[in-house]
């Protein structure tokens, strides 16, 4: 199932390409939370879904992880290093099951990428990921929280001037449902860096 905004997103970043990885290019997750993720991992093969341009992936490369990503922009993949270029592949992000075997990967990150999605697309799309992990693996979400979900369209912060869709989670509702497709969350890091709090998940299959 494709999101209502899907394509309309896709075309936002080939446009904006070359302005979105000159404000987030730098960007660092706060307070150590992503070397958690990787101290959890028991093995090295892992997934980025929606990876722009390849950002942690060239970093988890130079630390010897194999890892790979999927993109929904062709211009977004052509300023990841050259190094990693051929690890990331053009996809719809909402067909993990055809291109990628169950429990093929040790670890999955879906940073700021079901952010966009319509509720019913991001819960399958967190679904498919479940079944590409590996038993006892890990994923590493984050995602914008509000007491009450919503979809509002605004200004982007890493695409200035350009508006974009943006889905809010509620919390509770959230962490019930990571519960009940079978995740255990063992860290949960909250932050406010601009406006809006954004919550990262560490959860263990």
């Amino acid at each position: 199932m494709k999101d209502s905004h899907q394509d309309e997103m896709t075309r936002i970043y080939n446009i904006h390409a070359e302005k979105y990885f000159s404000q987030v290019m730098d960007f660092e997750f706060p307070d150590g939370v992503f070397e958690i993720f990787l101290e959890t991992l028991s093995g090295n093969k892992i997934l980025d879904i929606w990876c722009g341009f390849g950002r942690e992936i060239t970093k988890l490369r130079k630390k010897w992880y194999e890892a790979y990503g999927i993109e929904i922009s062709e211009n977004m993949i052509s300023y990841a290093d050259e190094s990693i270029q051929k690890y990331i592949t053009q996809w719809d992000i909402t067909k993990l099951e055809t291109y990628y075997r169950e429990k093929s990967f040790d670890g999955i990150i879906s940073c700021a990428s079901i952010v966009h999605m319509d509720k019913v697309v991001w819960q399958e799309v967190l679904k498919k990921a479940f079944r590409l992990l590996n038993n006892n693996w890990v994923i590493f979400l984050s995602l914008k929280v509000a007491t009450q979900e919503k979809t509002i369209f605004k200004n982007s912060l890493s695409i200035p001037w350009v508006g974009k869709k943006y889905v809010y989670h509620n919390e509770d509702d959230l962490e019930n449902f990571l519960e009940n497709i079978g995740f255990e969350i063992i860290k949960k890091h909250s932050h406010t860096p601009i406006e809006d709090t954004w919550n990262i998940y560490i959860c263990k299959k």
